[in-house]
């Protein structure tokens, strides 16, 4: 009888180069998403921006590990006539079977290979406290938007939901030759004083939805 984990029967191979797929290292690759986030700043307060990013690799360089760190460029724009704003330059490489992404100056280890029950410190490769994360419905289908990719992996920061206190739901969603298709993010916190307490209206926080709409190569 077969045995399934992560999607993934016993007998199937094991290869940490096939799951590098899923972080897609090379010049030219991008991906573009819509964006849809709300600043929640007291309750009935609250700010919502909607736009288009683009995350693109324009370069490359050998770096002191013998292995390529690659530069990628962040773009923003309002209106899909509008020209694409630089937001930043992002770096990523893989290390030890570890696919990192530095935010700026900080490097974050997104996935690990091979996915096999994996759950490690997002924050191996800075000075930040320990933040374990686990992957989890490792090559399974998954529909983003009107888009199809029969192979992906999920990623679970936290996923905290309270009725009375609030959420803190953070998951990214990475697919086979693409990369990164979905990233959530729900932190915030209800109000609690005695006169709204239980009623689950918003006292702070950020709600984020970037989904896939586009993805290729330049």
């Amino acid at each position: 009888m077969a045995l399934f984990a992560f999607g993934c029967s016993v007998g199937e191979e094991v290869d940490p180069a096939r799951d590098r797929d899923y972080f897609p290292l090379r010049v030219g690759v991008y991906q573009i998403y819509d964006v849809e986030e709300i600043q929640y700043i007291s309750p009935g307060d609250y700010d919502t921006s909607r736009y288009e990013l683009k995350t693109v690799v324009v370069d490359s360089f050998q770096n002191s590990g013998n292995g390529y760190t690659y530069v990628m460029h962040r773009m923003k724009r309002f209106d899909a006539l509008e020209p694409w704003q630089m937001e930043g330059t992002w770096s990523l490489r893989v290390e030890n079977n570890a696919a990192i992404v530095a935010e700026g100056n900080i490097a974050f280890v997104k996935l690990r290979f091979p996915f096999v029950g994996q759950s490690w410190d997002l924050n191996e490769f800075n000075n930040n406290t320990e933040d374990v994360v686990r992957m989890t419905d490792a090559r399974r289908p998954v529909q983003v938007g009107s888009i199809f990719f029969p192979r992906s992996v999920t990623i679970e920061h936290e996923n905290f939901v309270d009725d009375f206190v609030g959420n803190d739901v953070r998951r990214e969603v990475y697919a086979k030759d693409v990369g990164l298709v979905r990233h959530e993010v729900e932190t915030f916190s209800y109000c609690t004083n005695v006169a709204c307490f239980g009623n689950q209206i918003i006292d702070n926080g950020v709600k984020l939805t970037q989904t896939i709409k586009s993805y290729g190569d330049e």
